[in-house]
């Protein structure tokens, strides 16, 4: 039965692996510390927490995962006196099925290094404690003595943030913190009797950082850090012409005309231009030449009729981001073009600029490369 399991689970691994943009499998190992949520838990003498997990991305942002915990520590109760009694051992087991979120994808920002999941569910916990601890009721010589060894499994609910920092396609380090809650706990890890309350028990918050190996293809990224390829249009000509019949005289010009003409028609014909920017971009790269060769277009037909002005149009995609967020972006992509032209000579006075955040009628993300964009348009006015 169980190799007919480790061939299914393989199977299911190369199915879900080939052909897909991006790996979905990653695995994990931590280890860290705990503090123990419980009002007979007083003191943590020393601790242990070591864990492991197994997640699979349904797509780039959401995915479900099976995680495990096991926690040593040593705890001790606090008497009436004040002071404390003999420290016991405690040991804690989880086993939980949950859900993540890459929170950085969920408001569409990335960083080539750093992301953070949120995750939380469900699942068992596995409580025992035993040592020894004072009886008050059969007190003899001043003191006395109980041992005790408690053994419950109860169902929690867990939660927790982990802070993911990538060191290749393989590899990546990270930080978590989580909080298991144990519901309608039986005994008080103590020994010294029932709980009286119910839900929520005990807690058991780890504070942890660990490894996480990404599954999968060698070529390919993780669904963490994934990103699409721009969209780059392709233009084909679907005419051909096989003949052309010329029903004009040839005319020819000298180059010092060719030139007047030019210059008369970039006196005549005000220009528009578009600039293109990369996702989540306010920036012009020198090696962007037809974003460049745009701004100089406008910069040489502005400087040859000083009475023309500019208007500065700024436009961003239609992602998950908050309308805020992107209207702020296209701020800075319209005063990225304004500042350059400023530099070159144009006075600001002859400058308007206008921001409109989302450009809502190119939400198809097939399009979402033309919506990141700065509008250049010359007027006579």
């Amino acid at each position: 039965m169980k190799k007919i399991i480790l061939i299914l689970a393989l199977v299911m691994l190369s199915v879900t692996t080939y052909g897909q943009e991006f790996n979905k499998w990653a695995l994990s190992g931590e280890f860290g510390n705990q503090m123990v949520g419980d009002k007979t838990a007083v003191i943590v003498d020393e601790f242990n927490h070591f864990g492991l997990g197994l997640r699979y991305n349904i797509n780039e942002i959401v995915g479900v995962g099976l995680t495990g915990g096991y926690d040593f520590t040593s705890l001790s109760e606090e008497l009436k006196s004040g002071s404390f009694g003999p420290e016991y051992d405690f040991e804690y087991g989880r086993v939980n099925l949950e859900g993540y979120i890459n929170a950085f994808k969920a408001v569409d920002l990335y960083s080539k290094r750093w992301t953070v999941l949120f995750h939380g569910g469900t699942g068992l916990s596995f409580i025992k404690s035993d040592g020894i601890r004072y009886d008050y009721e059969n007190i003899r010589d001043g003191k006395s003595y109980n041992e005790f060894n408690n053994k419950e499994t109860v169902v929690n609910i867990r939660g927790g943030g982990t802070l993911l920092y990538k060191i290749s396609k393989r590899l990546a380090a990270y930080a978590d913190i989580s909080t298991t809650s144990n519901i309608n706990q039986t005994n008080k890890f103590d020994g010294s009797g029932r709980i009286t309350n119910t839900g929520m028990s005990s807690n058991v918050t780890n504070i942890s950082v660990g490894l996480t190996a990404y599954l999968g293809k060698k070529n390919k990224e993780h669904a963490d850090w994934y990103v699409k390829e721009p969209i780059v249009p392709i233009i084909k000509n679907v005419s051909e012409v096989t003949e052309v019949h010329n029903t004009y005289p040839t005319i020819e010009i000298t180059e010092e005309e060719f030139n007047t003409y030019i210059s008369n028609y970039l006196a005549s014909q005000p220009i528009s231009e578009f600039v293109f920017f990369a996702h989540d971009k306010d920036v012009l790269n020198d090696d962007d030449n037809a974003a460049l060769l745009s701004a100089y277009k406008v910069y040489a037909q502005l400087e040859q009729n000083p009475k023309w002005n500019l208007t500065i149009r700024g436009f961003a995609s239609p992602t998950n981001s908050s309308s805020d967020y992107n209207q702020k972006l296209s701020e800075r992509r319209t005063n990225t073009l304004k500042n350059k032209f400023i530099k070159m000579g144009i006075d600001s006075s002859r400058i308007k600029v206008y921001s409109f955040g989302k450009d809502e009628k190119r939400s198809d993300i097939m399009v979402h490369d033309i919506a990141r964009r700065v509008e250049l348009l010359i007027t006579k006015e």
